[in-house]
């Protein structure tokens, strides 16, 4: 019994033993998977933050220049605040280059007298209006001509001669900043222009001109008047036959005397569709019908490679009919809130194009389309359903739908760029001093307006202007275009200044198997 007592007391305290050695073994454990739970809490957040300050950070190389948000992480924050200082360094340095090309701008497209475009420059937007396939499909031209401005200058000198021409400058703006679209210019001395962006109201217009002048004009000289010339003129009528018609009426003008109007119209071919009903049965039954296609129009570079084809969209709006330019039914399909169908079609003729012979294509959105809101989910299944031809298409917009509808357009780049479309800025040029505010959007190219290169080769200012812009866009490592030129010299001055890319009928000559 004494024998047992101590083998027992032995065995209980070896129990005890092993059990304060569980007891330790389960705490340290528990302690253990405590800690790697913490561990992976804090590494998971640590992760979380550091995917998010890269996602970001990404944003930044997409064109959203942002400020990055701070994050909880203290040594985090102090790398993010270091890129926001530089972010913040690279926006300001962004503005003064845009505001030094703003400047440039000015010089080479503004008359310094009367505020008003120069010559080459309203020539160029008149002819750019006349040709583009997104534009209205008559326009109005008014030409207004000073009568006896030499003897003018000698009786009333050099100061009030100024003055006059300001005030009829100041007479011409306020159309412009009224009416979209319209833009003035002076031609030189004595003549002064007025596109309006619409047909039917260049008579009007010229005598409400008038009207106005000859209120305000005797005032500062009992010997002054004036003479206008207005026509409306049909869209892919020729530049050169356009002013010609338009001074013709002017000359008719002059004869009759002081404040007279001429006017003057250019036949153009019936519309096939009146109505807005039946505009809109013609396009919504050429796009279920099958009767739309794409034009293919090429964009090549310096050793004229084919970059992508221009693709607008043309419809059938009778069976068996022609196909129609959109400028022949794109202002009433906006009317009757069919741009998006449109949009649509285009997008889907252009991935299945891609995906039967492999050539880049791009085409462009109208502005209206950016305000639906179905817009983007339709795009993002066709392209989600193709995506080895959305990698070869380009979207564009034009430059001043950018600035009107900024947060639907970056909205929308948002959702695209995942499915590896291109999104594109044309008609460019006007609005590069907000440049900073434009890339925001995120954009992979830029296309500069006819209206910006017409006469490069010829006016030295012109191409400063050019090769400043080339060479801005260039740093943010975006490609610029030129479109719609026409001229050999243009053409040669514009790859001297880096342009990367030309299209317009110059192109369309070098690769004359591109265009249909």
């Amino acid at each position: 019994m004494d024998a047992i007592e101590p083998a027992a007391a032995r065995a209980a305290s070896e129990f005890s033993a092993a059990r304060d050695m569980l007891s330790f073994l389960t705490g340290f454990g528990a302690a253990l998977l405590l800690a790697a739970i913490v561990g992976a809490l804090v590494w998971w957040r640590a992760r979380r933050t550091l995917q998010h300050v890269a996602a970001q950070a990404r944003g930044v190389l997409d064109g959203n220049y942002g400020a990055l948000d701070d994050p909880a992480n203290a040594e985090l924050g102090v790398v993010v605040d270091a890129l926001n200082d530089m972010l913040q360094r690279w926006r300001d340095a962004l503005g003064d280059r845009a505001a030094e090309l703003e400047q440039l701008r000015r010089k080479a497209n503004v008359d310094g007298l009367t505020g008003l475009f120069k010559r080459g420059h309203f020539l160029g937007r008149l002819e750019a209006a006349l040709q583009r396939e997104d534009g209205n499909e008559h326009c109005g031209l008014v030409l207004l001509r000073v009568r006896e401005l030499d003897a003018m200058n000698r009786e009333l000198g050099r100061d009030a001669t100024d003055q006059v021409l300001r005030a009829i400058a100041q007479a011409l703006s306020a159309y412009s900043e009224c009416v979209p679209g319209c833009f003035p210019g002076r031609l030189n001395g004595a003549d002064f222009a007025l596109c309006l962006p619409v047909g039917g109201m260049a008579q009007e217009t010229a005598q409400a001109l008038a009207r106005a002048l000859q209120a305000v004009l005797p005032a500062m000289g009992p010997q002054l008047a004036v003479a206008l010339g207005a026509i409306e003129l049909q869209r892919e009528i020729g530049l050169a036959q356009a002013l010609a018609a338009a001074d013709q009426a002017l000359a008719r003008a002059e004869s009759r005397g002081a404040y007279a109007v001429a006017f003057g119209v250019s036949e153009s071919a019936p519309l096939p569709h009146h109505g807005e009903d039946a505009w809109r049965r013609g396009i919504g039954d050429a796009l279920a019908g099958g009767r739309a296609k794409l034009a293919q129009f090429p964009l090549i570079d310096a050793m004229h490679a084919l970059v992508h084809l221009e693709c607008p969209m043309r419809l059938q709006l009778l069976p068996g009919g022609a196909f129609e330019v959109g400028a022949r039914w794109l202002p009433l399909a906006l009317r009757a809130r069919l741009t998006t169908d449109v949009d649509v079609r285009a997008v889907a003729l252009a991935l299945e194009a891609i995906a039967n012979d492999g050539v880049a294509r791009c085409v462009n959105l109208s502005p209206a389309s950016l305000a639906d809101a179905s817009l983007a989910p339709r795009l993002r299944a066709l392209l989600f359903a193709a995506p080895r031809a959305a990698r070869q298409l380009s979207i564009e917009v034009a430059e001043e739908a950018a600035l009107e509808r900024f947060a639907p357009l970056q909205q929308l780049g948002r959702q695209l760029r995942p499915c590896g479309v291109r999104l594109g800025l044309e008609h460019a040029g006007n609005g590069l001093g907000r440049i900073d505010r434009l890339f925001e959007i995120g954009l992979d190219f830029i296309k500069l307006d006819v209206s910006a290169t017409r006469g490069v080769a010829s006016e030295a200012q012109r191409a400063v202007f050019v090769r400043a812009s080339i060479e801005l866009l260039h740093r943010m490592s975006l490609p610029v275009y030129a479109e719609g030129v026409a001229d050999a010299d243009d053409a040669r001055e514009l790859w001297a200044c880096g342009i990367d890319g030309i299209t317009g009928p110059w192109a369309s000559a070098q690769r004359p198997q591109s265009v249909s």
